[in-house]
């Protein structure tokens, strides 16, 4: 169980507002507030928030020249902390530069926060070195350093930063890659993480919404055993991952925690990542093809494919995986049985892979990565296979890889033409249609109209769960699979590989779903 305390900012412009944050920190289970009364429209008012906050707090009057909001005489925001200190304030934190000038009162049981913050850029070591020493000499009794992050092996400071300290210490990273700093800075022993009270209501960049941190991340029970797993990408911050991994270790009891780690270059993290102990990795764009040459042995398909989207630590190195190709494969043929049987097509056989000597046809639209891992899947159950893409070159090359048909762009409307009768299942595998684009579709209304056979159609975008090219696909007729069935069975492929459990399919499912409802609102 981690003694690391979360602590909610209150950012209220106004004191009335400043009380309902306070009351709604409290039920959603923060251990501490800080005030921040830089923040306050009227520092005047300051006094009646200091004595009716009844939630253990933290008094801070952050200076416009430490990335706070106070712009008035240095004396007087100094004497408003003093005053805090007097009125009972379990903490105050006062800023490094500015401690020759505060005077703690005496016989007050407040305890003080010593703080340096570099908005710009992280600390080196050495002057991590010298504010700690600096920071002792002038009696803090809890240390607090904070700095933009880069990348994630920034955080790497930080974190023996907080092992080492001798006093209560408080270590974070801001930032999107920052994030691992205030997940984790329990597992490292840290005084506190802060946690925003709702998405806006941030005093920094890269706070994680507090409820987040207590339900999803469960912060106050890990610990130095705690399991570490995550997703590497470039950007993570609105990855659906942790979510849906964290929740699945939640169902099962597991000492487990799933990290967003925001990674530019793959190979710069390696080293830190293993030294942390991660025991497996999701992988996204743009890695997926760089981090196969971090593992000691490839799955066979993911041989095949080239890119991996898993990682697997086994006893000695690691294993890479592809989940995505039998996950997206997977919900195409369910969706072909259900299809089937919806229409009452007898005829066609359980896997849809041959009859009577014919192919099923399929149209994928896009060769990037995820056409290339569906592709791979499908030749392996012997589909028929087009391939089409806005950049000719890059679809051409695919298609030589693969052995299948390139069709050009501009060629595209002759070929539904030629197949309309035909066309068994078309594969939207690029992220036209993604939120915020979600009126963007690869597909005019006209174009899936004109099929006479009507195709399955998938779509490998989940957010928005229905994109306009699948609501105006069913429109005409055509069974349709969202992109959330790929993206949950790769999950739960990963899952089962890590854990060897069975994973909480359901839940999984019903975790991203409220998440993108949420999202979209």
């Amino acid at each position: 169980m981690s003694g690391c305390l979360l602590c909610v900012p209150i950012t209220a412009q106004y004191v009335k507002e400043a009380f309902e944050q306070i009351k709604e920190a409290q039920r959603l289970g923060a251990d501490l507030v800080e005030l921040r009364l830089d923040l306050l429209d009227s520092t005047e008012e300051w006094e009646d928030l200091v004595k009716h906050c009844f939630v253990p707090k933290i008094a801070t009057c952050r200076p416009h020249w430490e990335g706070g909001n106070y712009n008035g005489s240095e004396s007087r925001r100094l004497s408003i902390l003093s005053e805090a200190c007097k009125l009972g304030c379990e903490y105050v934190d006062v800023e490094l530069e500015a401690i020759t000038r505060f005077e703690k009162p005496s016989n007050c049981h407040t305890k003080l926060i010593l703080s340096r913050h570099l908005w710009n850029r992280p600390f080196s070591h050495q002057e991590l070195a010298n504010t700690y020493s600096s920071m002792l000499s002038n009696q803090a009794d809890v240390i607090k350093v904070a700095c933009k992050i880069d990348n994630i092996e920034q955080c790497e400071i930080l974190f023996h930063f907080i092992a080492a300290s001798k006093v209560p210490c408080i270590a974070l990273g801001m930032g999107e890659a920052g994030q691992i700093s205030r997940i984790l800075a329990g597992r490292y022993g840290a005084f506190l993480t802060f946690a925003s009270l709702s998405k806006g209501k941030e005093s920094a960049p890269g706070q994680i919404e507090l409820n987040d941190c207590i339900q999803m991340y469960r912060l106050k029970s890990l610990s130095s055993s705690t399991k570490l797993y995550g997703v590497v990408g470039n950007p993570v911050a609105h990855s659906m991952s942790p979510a849906i991994h964290n929740l699945a270790f939640a169902s099962l009891s597991l000492d487990c925690v799933y990290c967003p780690l925001a990674v530019e270059d793959f190979g710069s993290c390696w080293k830190m990542l293993n030294e942390m102990g991660f025991m497996g990795l999701s992988v996204t764009i743009p890695h997926k093809e760089t981090a196969k040459r971090y593992v000691d042995e490839l799955d066979g398909l993911a041989l095949k494919i080239g890119a991996i989207n898993t990682m697997v630590k086994l006893e000695r190195g690691w294993k890479g995986y592809n989940t995505d190709c039998l996950a997206a494969v997977s919900a195409i043929e369910d969706g072909l049985i259900a299809q089937r049987s919806s229409s009452e097509l007898s005829h066609r056989t359980n896997s849809f892979s041959t009859q009577a000597g014919a192919k099923p046809l399929v149209l994928i639209l896009g060769a990037g990565g995820a056409a290339r891992a569906i592709a791979f899947g499908l030749l392996e159950r012997s589909y028929n296979i087009y391939v089409v893409n806005r950049n000719y070159d890059r679809c051409k090359k695919l298609a030589a890889e693969l052995g299948i048909e390139a069709i050009p762009w501009e060629g595209l409307r002759r070929f539904l033409l030629e197949h309309k009768d035909s066309i068994d299942v078309i594969i939207q595998s690029t992220s036209i249609g993604m939120h915020p684009n979600v009126h963007d579709t690869p597909l005019s209304f006209d174009d899936l109209q004109s099929l006479s056979k009507k195709p399955l159609v998938f779509d490998v975008v989940y957010n928005p769960v229905e994109t306009r090219f699948l609501r105006e696909a069913r429109e005409v007729g055509c069974y349709v699979v969202s992109g959330l069935e790929m993206f949950v069975r790769q999950a739960v492929y990963q899952f089962e590989l890590w854990t060897g459990s069975k994973a909480p399919v359901e839940q999984m499912r019903q975790v991203v779903l409220k998440r993108l409802k949420t999202f979209m609102e």
